[in-house]
């Protein structure tokens, strides 16, 4: 993880903490009479094997991790939220014979198999995209011709007056159709507007999407939506 992630992660202390701990205490270990020893291990091994039942127990029923703890506070205020996993909303929606798929991380996890010189700037085209759920509705959008977070009929326009580049904020991964920046721009001011955006995309990126579609589109308006979060530090990964 250190090295994926070029050393940028936080939160190594405690790991390396864990490590040296065992090191020594096994160290010690070794050092004891043989029927210690048993005994130990024994016991250290019941304890790993104890935790690793119940963490599965945990998973198994989804207690104590982030779906039920949003459920717990979506029913504290009345809120109806839906617990079903990505993977099981996906799912239920090829069950009803929609060719769903879900919202795709160029940057993070590319395909070990790419080409040094292809990496795709958009999703899946023309497919039913499942997004993120954070209000207790996942959001589902029909991806337009190029895998965006679009009505298709924006690329037909005659004039396209506004073109955003940008990472999850720019795609709306976690609000509803419509809701989106450039769905609020078409409501608001009855122009076409065309998201480039991505989830995990950095400036090279964005900057790819507007090279790669914008000299076409010749758009009056260019919105770059940043984040100081981690939009610099996504340079990093795109180097």
């Amino acid at each position: 993880s250190e090295i994926v992630y070029l050393g940028l992660q936080e939160g190594y202390f405690k790991y390396y903490l864990i490590a040296l701990t065992g090191i020594l205490f096994w160290g010690v270990v070794l050092r004891l009479r043989e029927e210690i020893q048993a005994n130990i291990v024994t016991v250290a091994c019941s304890l790993v094997v104890g935790l690793y039942l119940v963490e599965g127990t945990l998973t198994v029923f989804r207690l104590g991790g982030e779906i039920q703890q949003r459920s717990q506070l979506a029913a504290k205020y009345g809120v109806e939220y839906d617990e079903r996993t990505k993977l099981e909303v996906i799912d239920d929606l090829i069950a009803e014979g929609v060719d769903a798929v879900p919202t795709i991380w160029l940057l993070h996890a590319p395909d070990s198999s790419m080409s040094d010189n292809f990496l795709p700037l958009g999703g899946v085209a023309y497919r039913t995209t499942v997004g993120s759920n954070e209000t207790g509705r996942w959001v589902i959008y029909p991806s337009d011709r190029y895998g965006f977070n679009n009505p298709d009929s924006e690329w037909d326009a005659a004039k396209l007056e506004w073109l955003l580049i940008g990472d999850s904020y720019t795609e709306g991964v976690a609000v509803q159709p419509g809701e989106d920046i450039a769905g609020q721009l078409r409501a608001i001011t009855h122009q076409s507007a065309i998201t480039l955006g991505k989830a995990g995309n950095g400036p090279l990126l964005e900057y790819a999407g507007l090279v790669e579609y914008g000299k076409t589109l010749a758009p009056a308006k260019v919105l770059w939506i940043y984040w100081e979060g981690n939009d610099l530090t996504d340079l990093n990964f795109e180097k």
